[in-house]
């Protein structure tokens, strides 16, 4: 019962849903959570104090989990939470319990109400609204106060015709009726079609992936065969650089062909990261293919490129569902006590991902439109098949490098499917947000507030901002390696020409000219915008790398020092002090407001490695 009802409030509230595959996996959670409780409980109640006592075993579970968060935020004890939690949920009933000792109608009326509000009312709050007092929240909170009454009232007037375990069956019974209702209405929203007669484009980003985990930037052990077969008939940029070392003002470059400052999405102003997303100031790609008459789709799935960020500007289709469509309320708590179910909850396998490509695919015609799929398996928690595991831990240095090699190869073969998929006419481009650091940097700036285990986001070194860029165009020409500095989010002015689009980028990213044949335009490559610690900022210019931040200078010569070992910033002090010259630290971001992450999302980043 408090399942289904669950699921409709989320349905009504405009989540997106559980499929039925994820309902059929979660339900028993919820059913053997219920029964051990019963089962526990019913040795010393009975009747009407048993129900109540399986209320309070989950309103304790589901308050003690939301007091965990707020303590582990402060580097406090978890476990407190759920003490708090036993303690505020037990005086409760004990109150309760005593002042309706002598009417038990008033009990089950308040078992009903005390159901529908602690359903009802955590889905609003923790689940679907980004703020508890938002306008939006409240309203709902007032129509659920008035359901629980309402509820409470009905019991009361019926008691004496109620069977407690007919009328349990029959709410049950009633709410999977209601919801099988909701999910035979569902109708797959049909994808916009073009206008435009100008060549198909698919973007790909592999969230995470380095620029040397291919196979043709020389990785060994066959990690891609399939991208490499594109990259065979195509462009290699193996000197890609990224805007940034982690998700949101990566991928919002990508997104806009700016820089982070420019765009404002994921700046960091100090210390510290905001949560900005992006603004409708800044034009998007997405929107000004849609201009020019493109049908444009996007696949993501990374709590970072939430709607909520606003990086489906543009967009006709946008999916950004995780691993679930929504965060079912009884699987964080269990999180907080260390029994993860569902590891891959947070984020969408690359298999599923490439079903709704595919299935998006084939609304579209021959021309006019982009196709953006972005796959997360190479991002941590690793959870690759096992077939895709080879060698043993101890043949690496770090032991992750094997499960991140697994998760490569995993999501290569996928990809397999999409490009059989793709015709032939249609222009390619693989990339990624940025790369992860496997031991190279480890520590490399002690006095920083990172997070114990950070693999990215706390540094600009080339482990985590050379990322691929691999472009092949229609029916593909004969591999190029180019080894010129570009920025990886050169790519949005690219396919903007491809499509005849007008692109707004303030000359911070390029078209990619060997594409068309022409001279390609010669630009630094900047990168900025940490999630961790104090704002660093890096340029890159040819093989000369500078890393600041502000005061303190690190100068690396990348070609003799591939591995950012030797800072030469003493050394080699003009070519230091212009390569200082190209960073600008007093620009405003575009973005002006904080984005307010609701507790899903905290929690689903909070998986990701990204909040502590």
């Amino acid at each position: 019962m408090f399942f289904t009802y669950e699921e409709l409030f989320n349905r009504a509230l405009g989540q997106p849903p559980l499929s039925n595959a994820d309902l059929a996996s979660v339900m028993p959670v919820y059913i053997g959570l219920s029964a051990i409780f019963a089962i526990i409980l019913g040795i010393f109640f009975r009747g009407v104090n048993l129900a109540w006592g399986i209320w309070s075993a989950i309103a304790g579970l589901l308050l003690g989990g939301k007091f965990a968060h707020f303590l582990g935020e402060m580097a406090l004890p978890k476990m407190l939470g759920f003490v708090m939690s036993t303690l505020f949920i037990g005086g409760f009933i004990w109150f309760f319990m005593r002042v309706t000792r002598r009417a038990p109608r008033f009990r089950w009326a308040g078992l009903t109400g005390a159901w529908i509000l602690m359903v009802g009312g955590l889905v609003v709050n923790l689940g679907a609204t980004a703020n508890p007092l938002s306008k939006e929240a409240l309203i709902w909170d007032g129509v659920i106060a008035i359901m629980s009454l309402l509820g409470s009232a009905l019991v009361l007037y019926l008691y004496r015709e109620i069977k407690p375990v007919r009328f349990a069956m029959s709410g049950a019974l009633s709410g999977l009726a209601l919801l099988g209702l909701a999910i035979g209405y569902d109708s797959p929203e049909t994808p916009a079609t073009a206008t435009s007669s100008n060549p198909p484009v698919v973007l790909i980003v592999i969230d995470t992936l380095r620029g040397d985990h291919l196979g043709v930037t020389g990785h060994p052990g066959n990690l891609t065969p399939n991208i490499d077969s594109i990259a065979e008939q195509g462009y290699i940029y193996t000197n890609a650089q990224s805007a940034s070392s982690w998700t949101l003002p990566a991928t919002a470059s990508l997104f806009t062909g700016r820089t982070p400052s420019s765009h404002g999405a994921g700046v960091n102003h100090g210390t510290g990261n905001t949560n900005r997303g992006l603004t409708g100031q800044v034009e998007t790609l997405a929107s000004s293919l849609s201009d020019a008459g493109y049908s444009t789709g996007a696949f993501v799935t990374n709590a970072w490129l939430k709607r909520l960020f606003g990086l489906d500007e543009g967009f006709s289709t946008y999916d950004d569902s995780l691993g679930l469509g929504h965060e079912p309320l009884l699987l964080q708590p269990l999180d907080h006590l260390g029994l993860s179910i569902m590891q891959d909850r947070y984020y969408t396998k690359a298999t599923h991902q490439v079903d709704k490509a595919l299935g998006w695919l084939e609304f579209q015609g021959d021309s006019g439109w982009m196709l953006t799929v972005h796959l997360m398996d190479a991002h941590g928690p690793y959870n690759p098949p096992e077939i895709y595991i080879q060698g043993e831990e101890s043949d690496y240095e770090d032991p992750i490098e094997r499960l991140y090699d697994a998760e490569i190869r995993y999501l290569d073969n996928e990809l397999g499917r999409l490009f059989e998929a793709i015709p032939q006419d249609a222009w390619i481009f693989i990339t990624s947000d940025h790369g992860e650091e496997l031991t190279e940097h480890t520590g490399a700036y002690p006095d920083q507030p990172i997070p114990e285990g950070t693999r990215h986001g706390h540094t600009l070194y080339q482990e985590v901002v050379n990322v691929p860029l691999i472009v092949r165009p229609p029916t593909g020409v004969e591999s190029n390696r180019i080894s010129r500095v570009v920025r990886s989010f050169d790519v949005a002015p690219t396919i903007a020409r491809i499509g005849n689009a007008e692109l707004t980028v303030e000359d911070e990213s390029f078209v990619l000219s060997e594409l068309f044949g022409e001279t390609p335009t010669i630009s630094p490559a900047l990168s900025e915008a940490l999630r961790y610690g104090d704002e660093r900022k890096a340029v890159r210019v040819e093989d000369d790398k500078l890393i600041s931040d502000g005061e303190n200078l690190e100068l690396y010569e990348l070609s003799l020092d591939p591995g950012e070992t030797i800072n030469q910033s003493n050394e080699l002090v003009d070519k230091r002090d212009q390569l200082s010259e190209l960073l600008v630290w007093d620009q405003e971001a575009a973005a002006t407001e904080e984005t307010v992450l609701d507790e899903a999302t905290q929690e689903q980043l909070r998986q990701l490695g990204y909040l502590e």
